[in-house]
């Protein structure tokens, strides 16, 4: 069983614009360096709201340690990682 579930998608300059390419892009601290190229992100859902209250304690850190790996997972498979 997945420790969490996470998908993707995109933000696509032909459907949003470059405007808000460049503006998401410079919140992040990220440069977008062809701007036709559309940007993948993450996407993971919490449904509940008191997931942040468990029994055993806060469960945030748990989220933020699974998308940290989902992500340098990702990063391993496209190389851009050793």
């Amino acid at each position: 069983m997945p420790p969490l579930i996470i998908t993707a998608s995109q933000f696509d300059p032909a459907l949003h614009g470059e405007p808000f390419i460049d503006a998401f892009c410079s919140r992040l601290g990220v440069a977008d360096e062809d701007h036709g190229t559309p940007v993948t992100y993450l996407i993971s859902t919490t449904m509940d709201p008191w997931m942040t209250d468990t029994e055993s304690g806060d469960f945030i850190p748990v989220l933020v340690d699974a998308l940290r790996g989902t992500v340098l997972e990702c990063m391993r498979e496209m190389k851009l990682l050793g």
